[in-house]
């Protein structure tokens, strides 16, 4: 069951066994977060038919029969089948052999990986790990647990379904979703106590009024355009569409960010000019007593 995506349960050929108590001890057997989709057919020869029909092109079917036998009769035919072990090898294999690539990750280096991180890390520093688009491909449920392991203080990713389903991860670890969200996307983040990115006061003004009709305080991240001209307000107006955000009654500003547009350059010209234009905007907010707890900016680069 943690191999197949389909398991059909059966009863096995009963002689004098109950049926149902035969596929009722199955079922018990089949741990309740298996990827398995479990269908039931009680009887065994429809079963197997049942699980032919399913499969298409490309797919494997596998006929389990009792641990002591090594083949299966379908109709007049003897069908062999092998033991266990190279079953699951099988079909292992087969997960690898129908998609061009893969990537195997090591998790223990990971854990390595953010040790030496945090090594020489300032104690006042803290770390989001960003794990959108499934971490890059690596396992975003298994990265972000061993980000979190490693003392990340804070989550990211760019979907509000991969966010949610973060959610169902980690109860109450703070977890921030970038980008612009879709109106009918705010309910579904303030009901799963997701930080939204927020780069205008409109935007601002209607999660304001969502969180106000279900008596909740949104978390906020405010972003300014430094210079990337994707997502953000424009570094010269930041600070005044800041401070009438932070009006609002029912939202609360976490944090502060820019995004570097040429970080990887090996000429730091137009990234040291963005994170001028990103430091001016939070001194002038500082020096008006607007100070908030987060201030980000950094990526790979």
């Amino acid at each position: 069951a943690d191999i197949a995506d389909i398991c059909v349960v059966t009863s096995d050929n009963p002689r004098t066994e109950d049926p149902n108590a035969i596929i009722k001890d199955i079922i018990d057997g089949i741990p309740k977060d298996t990827k398995s989709k479990i269908i039931i057919e009680p009887d065994r020869r429809q079963a197997i038919y049942a699980a032919m029909e399913i499969a298409s092109d490309g797919d494997s079917v596998l006929i389990a029969g009792k641990g002591h036998e090594d083949y299966q009769i379908i109709g007049s035919t003897k069908h062999f089948f092998l033991d266990r072990r190279v079953v699951q090898d099988f079909f292992q294999k087969q997960d690898k052999r129908l998609t061009r690539a893969w990537i195997e990750v090591n998790l223990s280096q990971v854990d390595r990986n953010f040790q030496l991180l945090f090594k020489d890390k300032p104690e006042d520093l803290k770390v989001m790990a960003v794990v959108k688009d499934d971490a890059v491909g690596h396992g975003m449920v298994e990265i972000a647990k061993a980000a979190v392991k490693a003392g990340c203080s804070y989550l990211a990713t760019a979907f509000v379904s991969e966010a949610v389903q973060l959610r169902k991860e980690f109860d109450s670890f703070p977890i921030l979703v970038f980008g612009e969200r879709l109106n009918d996307e705010i309910p579904i983040c303030i009901r799963h106590d997701l930080s939204i990115q927020v780069q205008s006061l409109e935007k601002a003004q209607l999660i304001d009024q969502l969180s106000e009709k279900q008596h909740y305080t949104a978390k906020l991240h405010f972003k300014v355009d430094t210079g990337m001209g994707r997502y953000g307000v424009r570094w010269d107006k930041a600070a005044d569409v800041f401070k009438e955000i932070n009006q609002l009654k029912n939202i609360s500003i976490e944090g502060i960010m820019t995004h570097f547009a040429q970080s990887d350059e090996a000429v730091k010209d137009h990234a040291n000019l963005q994170w001028q234009r990103f430091c001016e905007v939070v001194d002038q907010l500082e020096q008006e007593g607007i100070k908030p707890s987060l201030v980000h900016a950094c990526n790979s680069g």
